[in-house]
């Protein structure tokens, strides 16, 4: 009897200490490091940060400029962009009022679903840590942005399938989520939520002297509606300054396909960092909801003429609304005040809620011009980066939006399996001990 206690106590000792090296090798799938690239403009203004940046990657600030990264240095993790153009604002008013209760109308404008590729993200000031091993604090964000947005008599679709761990192949994992919320729902947009790994300090804006959480937004580049998912982006972003102009921080185009050649109107926001207050990004909330809301279901006009910017200026935002007929001549744009509204793009987002003028056109780039192709971008020296990832699942260069800090993962949850394998291990080490005296004292 008692050689069989201490046969089964070991195996249980053994059977611990190998689910805590699995626990502890799942863990450590995470990345720790907390590496940010710093980037500036030629003339060394700055103009962003972000964990992960390639040469190649696009950049849009909310004044529609937009940059390419054609210089990094590694060891001082800074980079320089290029200025590449300025992309047309519209114009618009709104027609009609567009806030729907639910309370007072059984209409339903809509249908978006929201899903989350990296779950275990979350806000040290908030949630006590920035990331834990299953479902993290942007699960809280996302609902909340659920409510708000069925606040407005919008069908809204969230699911919260686990597609951990945060690794090279969470997009992958998340694939799957994303096409069954295609399949299953008739949805006008999919959006999947994130928070970064920056510094506070970038997604912080002064609003009437309180601090705000602005949002990012992300389109993947390695993907055949790279165009039109980018032409969604600038269309909420130019939304986003009629109802809330310091909203968006920025449009971020980074070489990985974040699952968006799945459908149109698919973006990835990032809610804030993991070093903002998780108050301050649950604030921001509504206002996002009210921007996708008018974006996708709001019925506007145009009321004046938008000026180019730059001379280069060969892409725009188009709301197809009114009468334009947006001709390309040397990247410059025409009205004609034709009845249709005709583009030469190969981006065109049409709103789904039946609101047939709320279309996005977003015009190809001339190959004389300065064009950003998702597959292959060129440096100042003339020399050609590749920054292609394979649109399955080889996303470790450039599409791991959120690597970042998971200190705490590893000194909260692997913590807690060590101090229990060693708790285990003593009781088990005090055990054989005990019987084998006993055993000697018995001969």
């Amino acid at each position: 009897m008692k050689r069989f206690l201490f046969i089964f106590l070991m195996g249980i000792c053994f059977a611990t200490f190998g689910a805590g090296l699995h626990q502890y090798s799942v863990l450590a799938d995470v990345s720790n490091d907390t590496t940010i690239y710093v980037i500036y403009d030629e003339e060394g203004n700055y103009l962003f940060e972000r964990y992960n940046v390639a040469i190649g990657d696009e950049y849009i600030d909310k004044n529609m400029n937009s940059y390419e990264v054609v210089f990094i240095d590694e060891s001082t993790k800074t980079g320089t962009a290029k200025y590449v153009k300025t992309y047309k604002m519209p114009k618009l008013k709104e027609k009609k009022e567009t806030s729907v209760s639910v309370a007072n109308s059984n209409l339903v404008r809509g249908s978006i679903g929201l899903y989350m590729s990296h779950n275990d993200e979350s806000y040290i000031s908030g949630d006590g840590y920035d990331s834990v091993y299953g479902k993290g604090g942007i699960h809280d964000i996302t609902k909340s942005l659920a409510t708000c947005l069925q606040s407005k008599a919008i069908n809204v679709v969230v699911d919260e399938t686990l597609h951990l761990p945060h690794d090279t192949y969470a997009y992958s994992r998340s694939s799957s989520t994303a096409k069954r919320l295609l399949n299953n729902h008739n949805l006008d947009a999919l959006f999947d939520v994130h928070r970064d790994g920056t510094s506070r300090g970038f997604y912080i804006t002064n609003v009437n002297g309180e601090e705000r959480c602005m949002v990012r937004m992300v389109i993947g580049k390695s993907n055949p509606n790279y165009d039109i998912n980018k032409g969604f982006a600038l269309y909420l972003m130019s939304i986003s300054q009629i109802y809330c102009p310091w909203l968006f921080v920025d449009i971020y185009m980074g070489s990985g396909h974040y699952n968006q050649a799945l459908k149109d109107n698919m973006v990835l926001f990032e809610m804030g960092s993991h070093l903002v207050e998780k108050d301050l990004v649950l604030k921001t909330v509504p206002e996002l909801a009210e921007v996708v809301s008018v974006a996708l279901f709001g019925e506007f006009e145009e009321v004046e003429e938008s000026e180019n910017n730059s001379a280069s200026n060969n892409g725009e935002i188009d709301n197809g609304i009114g009468n334009n007929d947006a001709t390309s001549s040397s990247g410059t744009d025409t009205n004609t005040g034709t009845d249709n509204n005709a583009s030469s793009g190969n981006g065109n987002i049409q709103n789904n809620s039946g609101n047939s003028n709320n279309n996005i056109n977003n015009e190809n780039q001339n190959s004389t011009n300065n064009q950003i192709n998702s597959s292959q971008t060129e440096n100042s020296t003339g020399v050609q980066n590749n920054t292609q990832i394979n649109k399955d699942d080889n996303e470790s260069n450039s599409n791991n939006l959120n690597e970042k800090n998971q200190s705490n993962i590893i000194s909260g949850e692997k913590s807690g399996v060590i101090v229990v394998i060693v708790i285990v291990l003593l009781v088990g080490f005090v055990f054989v001990v005990s019987y084998l005296r006993k055993k000697n004292k018995d001969n």
